[in-house]
């Protein structure tokens, strides 16, 4: 049998409010509480298991580099996560 690719799409709501202009203002999360990140944690770990071979974010292409030397900086120990999803779940 002939093993076939399985995709997964994880859609999020936006972690900063403040900065999110595209929807109507929905309650400001703090995702840096405990509880938030023992909830991020969880859904990290759920991903981990999954395996993913390749992780895709939603991201302006004009900002791409600007991503890619902040996860870059990440992997280093150099940049620390803001409240953002693409950082709280897609660089972990």
């Amino acid at each position: 049998m002939v093993n076939k690719p399985s995709i997964m799409i994880l859609g999020t709501d936006h972690f900063e409010k403040s900065v999110v202009q595209d929807y109507g203002k929905t309650e400001e999360l703090d995702i840096f509480s405990q509880r938030k990140q023992l909830e991020i944690g969880n859904v990290i770990t759920c991903l981990k298991e999954y395996s993913p071979t390749k992780i895709v974010l939603e991201y302006p292409l004009k900002y791409h580099s600007k991503l890619t030397d902040e996860y870059q900086d990440y992997l280093a120990g150099n940049f620390k996560l803001s409240a953002n999803e693409r950082h709280q779940i897609g660089f972990n």
